[in-house]
């Protein structure tokens, strides 16, 4: 693989994870209306790493979007 084709695939990805985070921290500001400290008390993921998501800092795992599934359901409702 070119060296080319992985800076693309790359700057793909994390232009992916901006665009997740930018999206579920507005799902959260506004349809739930809660801190990131509330929102991550209770859906129990921790607090950095909700912050890391919606920062587009951090790949989410199954386990995370298991938990965030309450959230992204009644959105997409």
């Amino acid at each position: 693989m070119s060296s080319e084709i992985l800076a693309d695939n790359i700057d793909n990805e994390q232009k992916y994870l901006k665009a997740f985070g930018k999206e579920l921290k507005n799902l959260r500001l506004n349809n739930t209306q809660k801190s990131l400290r509330l929102f991550s008390y209770e859906t129990y993921v921790p607090c950095a790493t909700l912050s890391r998501l919606e920062n587009g800092t951090r790949i989410p795992n199954l386990i995370i979007l298991k938990r965030l599934q309450g959230l992204i359901v009644r959105c997409l409702n």
